[in-house]
């Protein structure tokens, strides 16, 4: 059975929380050792568990590259749409002269 994605993490924010309930007092030193000490240790191993994962992933990335001149096609098939686009402008107003007439 797969574990959903953020199963880790909380379960090591639980275990850090059973922790610092069980062995700290409430008192500021526990508030210093979860702020300065457990929170940034925490956040650190979140960091690498994500660069890790990361770096499986960017294995599996596909690079598509265009073949040369290929930039000219695309401007001129861009040009020619335009070209009907201004086309069915004039069009468009022609007809609708045209009914108004009518």
């Amino acid at each position: 059975m797969k574990l959903p994605k953020y199963a880790k993490s909380i379960a090591v924010a639980a275990a850090l929380a059973a922790i610092g309930t069980t062995y700290l007092e409430e008192t500021f030193l526990t508030f210093l050792i979860g702020w300065v000490v457990l929170i940034p240790i925490a956040g650190c191993a979140y960091l690498i568990y994500g660069l890790r994962e990361y770096a499986k992933e960017y294995k599996n990335k596909i690079v598509v590259s265009a073949k040369p001149g290929i930039e000219e096609k695309y401007a001129k098939l861009i040009r020619e749409e335009e070209q009907i686009r201004v086309a069915k402008g004039i069009l468009y107003k022609e007809l609708m002269e045209e009914q108004k007439r009518s």
